[in-house]
């Protein structure tokens, strides 16, 4: 197997991964009913950017396309940064 082959399958297998947990996600969420506030809907939203962009880098794998992916996943990242923040900040409000 030549290293092109490899490096192709090796981004499907980490897109199809992102992809899962895209939907896993907000699944957990609407099962422990993180809906009360509007900041409980940012995850959902991220979700939602984030398979978009997922399918689209899977389906239409050109360079445009897989640097769009590094920036949405940059935001997610800054997104999960901010509920990890907020979590936080409730649960010594509440303590």
């Amino acid at each position: 197997m030549d290293s092109l082959t490899l490096l192709r399958r090796l981004r499907l297998f980490l897109l199809a991964t992102a992809g899962f947990i895209f939907l896993a996600t907000p699944l957990e969420l609407l099962l422990i009913e993180h809906f009360e506030s509007p900041q409980q809907f940012i995850p959902f939203l991220l979700c939602a950017l984030g398979l978009a962009t997922v399918a689209l880098a899977v389906f239409r794998p050109r360079r445009s396309t897989l640097l769009a992916v590094r920036w949405v996943m940059a935001v997610i990242i800054a997104g999960s940064a901010l509920g990890v923040y907020l979590h936080i900040a409730n649960n010594l409000a509440f303590e």
